[in-house]
């Protein structure tokens, strides 16, 4: 049984994301694991969380993250 654990920063996903993340990942780990044809098999025991962390409780650089600096990051 995998048990996938993503972590994103609070706020950034909508709730239909985070169901499409789960949705996609967990069908590619279980096809990864069990192989094309058992995949079906292994794609109900598949388990994904996503924990979303307080930009307090995350860092980079040596500074606590924060949103801005998030999309800052992603826009280049």
């Amino acid at each position: 049984m995998p048990l996938i654990q993503i972590k994103v920063l609070e706020g950034t996903l909508t709730t239909e994301q985070k169901n499409e993340m789960i949705a996609k990942v967990s069908n590619i780990v279980a096809e990864i694991e069990a192989g094309p044809q058992a995949k079906e098999k292994l794609l109900p025991h598949t388990w994904c969380i996503i924990e979303e962390v307080a930009p307090a409780h995350w860092g980079i650089g040596g500074n606590p993250l924060s949103i801005d600096i998030l999309k800052a990051l992603l826009a280049g």
